[in-house]
């Protein structure tokens, strides 16, 4: 049991996971508050529309899923694996939507053409960034609360084969002492290998 904990626990690297859980959802929600307040000074801007109202909700919207996705990544709750991927591609695309509303009010016929980049570059960026950690965490899964149910199944069994194992050579080592023993065709009593002579009944052994 403790070796299978050993090999689900210490045997990948948690270099990746530390920078995570220590540097970057600290620093990004650090960030984010800051630039969330920042921009609340843009509600008394008369050119703000109701477009930037909207990206000033979504923004605080995802500070919130923020932290509580760091919350269940730090704490190995169950779902933290799915809220850390949903969170970086909705990241991903809120900076997107971002791009495109500081840029309408340098030049408002081309929003389409905004949307369709800043889209592509989204694209690119999940490929670069997302996939990555998501072949990362995908293969340390375990050490969030929903495979703990298949993790100790899996050591159970394991447990039963060793135990079965056990048994079996205990088994054969019994047959061996069974098979070694020599019994006199006489008396039937049992004797030793060496013996020349039942030292019971005096039979002469073969």
């Amino acid at each position: 049991m403790e070796e299978k904990k050993e090999i689900m626990n210490e045997e990948l690297p948690m270099n990746w996971w530390n920078f995570w859980k220590y540097f970057r959802f600290p620093v990004g929600i650090f960030f984010s508050i800051f630039n969330f307040i920042g921009s609340l000074s843009l509600l008394k801007d008369v050119q703000l529309n109701m477009f930037g109202k909207v990206i000033l909700l979504i923004n605080f919207v995802l500070i919130i899923f923020l932290c509580i996705t760091f919350y269940y990544f730090a704490a190995r709750k169950k779902y933290g694996f799915e809220m850390l991927i949903t969170y970086s591609i909705v990241e991903i695309i809120f900076n997107s939507f971002i791009n495109v509303f500081n840029n309408n009010y340098i030049n408002s016929d081309s929003i389409t053409e905004l949307v369709i980049e800043t889209l592509i570059i989204s694209g690119i960026v999940c490929a670069i960034w997302v996939y990555p950690n998501y072949i990362y965490f995908k293969k340390r899964r375990h050490l969030f609360g929903e495979s703990e149910e298949k993790k100790d199944t899996y050591i159970e069994n394991l447990n039963d084969n060793s135990s079965e194992k056990i048994d079996g050579k205990k088994e054969e080592k019994k047959d061996e002492v069974v098979e070694n023993k020599k019994f006199c065709t006489k008396c039937g009593k049992q004797i030793e290998n060496n013996w020349m002579f039942c030292n019971y009944c005096g039979n002469k052994l073969k």
